[in-house]
């Protein structure tokens, strides 16, 4: 039994998930978190203190509860951002802008937590968002994961191959009204409307924008989770792991999860991530 928990140990990883600010990301990434739980990894979920207390920590078996760490990072003060707001769904899709600014004025306290953890975070899964968490982590030795909420079809959609990514290779959103160019022997064709995209154009940053921050999330990336599975879209998978040429993963659709007790947890389909 003891030699049993001292190989646990051994091969347990510290995992650092740090999802961007809005419910239909912080589930999903809390959802990958608790699998990661039930691994035996210890997992130190990063988020904002009101986005904190919106998860469903009911889902978390007592069990395994010491294996979760939420680390609570205050969102800095922006102007134009109301006051009490930390998630999308606090906002109008105008304000969304100044959540992105507010979410970018995390990475002080980020590196601090990094840096002065006593534990020895190895990976960090982080969001689109954070496109200026790459250099970060090398810098500390951490690798990354990259989890899309998106499906393969529309991740491959939206990037560029890396070899050719830039900042400026879409300027405006009749761009995203046609099927990209590297989209060679896909058996199908699909493409923004022009209302849609110009209804995505006001939540971004014009500083930085959604595409330029992706192209960075993905080119810093060690490993790239996809919410899909191979059944639903195979010809996607393959096609981004030709595009970024680095392992791609899907993790499955994770459909919301019931609450269950604690005997029931070794029912769950458990995924072997990493």
């Amino acid at each position: 039994m003891e030699n049993n928990k001292r190989n646990n140990e051994v091969n347990q990883l510290h995992i650092a998930v740090f999802p961007w600010l809005a419910q239909g990301h912080l589930l999903p990434f809390f959802q990958v978190s608790m699998f990661l739980v039930q691994k035996g990894h210890r997992v130190f979920f990063i988020t904002t203190p009101k986005n904190h207390s919106r998860l469903p920590k009911n889902l978390i078996p007592s069990k395994l509860s010491h294996l979760i760490t939420f680390v609570d990072l205050p969102l800095p003060t922006v102007d134009g951002l109301p006051d009490g707001a930390e998630s999308t769904a606090d906002l109008p899709i105008h304000k969304v802008p100044f959540l992105k600014k507010a979410f970018d004025g995390l990475q002080p306290s980020l590196t601090k937590f990094l840096q002065d953890s006593c534990y020895d975070i190895t990976w960090i899964i982080y969001d689109f968002a954070c496109y200026w968490l790459p250099p970060l982590a090398s810098r500390l030795g951490i690798k990354l994961v990259y989890l899309s909420i998106m499906n393969a079809t529309s991740r491959a959609f939206m990037i560029p191959p890396s070899k050719t990514a830039s900042s400026n290779y879409r300027s405006k959103p009749e761009d995203f009204t046609v099927v990209p160019k590297w989209w060679k022997d896909m058996p199908y064709s699909v493409a923004f409307k022009l209302h849609e995209m110009e209804n995505h154009w006001n939540c971004m940053d014009s500083d930085v924008s959604d595409f330029q921050r992706v192209i960075e999330v993905v080119k810093g990336c060690h490993i790239m989770l996809i919410r899909t599975c191979p059944e639903f879209e195979p010809e996607s998978l393959s096609l981004l792991k030709t595009l970024h040429n680095k392992p791609v993963l899907p993790i499955g659709l994770l459909p919301p999860s019931e609450p269950r007790d604690d005997e029931d947890h070794e029912r769950w389909e458990a995924l072997n991530l990493l």
